[in-house]
Order: C-alpha cells, then structure tokens, then sequence
C-alpha cells in the first residue's frame, strides 16, 4: 500500500449537513441538562454539599467501589 492510500483511508472528512449538527448538538445539550437536574436533584434530596462530601454515596456502584478500596 503507498502512502497517499495509506492517508487517504485514514483521513476523515466532515459532514456539509447543517441539519444534522444542528440535531447532535441538540442531543448533546439536553443531555447535559438532564446531567444538571439529576445532580440537583441529589443534592436537594440528600441535603449534600458538594463542596465537602460525596453526592452519590447512596448508589450500588459507589458501594461497591468504596469496599474494594
């Protein structure tokens, strides 16, 4: 294989659809939005500072991590 193929199957290019950047950029800001009030939402639940402890203590997940350490 020589090396303009080489680059030419590794190089990507960009998509000339407004619509479509326009919907992931959507999909990405409510996404982050629904991050923001789930970690309210734990906050206010729970009564927790972030700022001094833990937010999410409560999940199985964290447990689990916090008893392998």
């Amino acid at each position: 294989m020589n090396t303009k193929t080489k680059y030419h199957i590794l190089m990507q290019g960009t998509t000339s659809s407004e619509t479509a950047l326009w919907v992931v950029s959507a999909l990405s800001l409510a996404a982050n939005i629904a991050v923001i009030v789930y970690h309210c939402y734990k906050i206010f639940k729970h009564n927790r500072n972030p700022l001094k402890v833990e937010v999410y203590t409560d999940l199985a997940a964290y447990k689990a991590i916090a008893d392998m350490n």
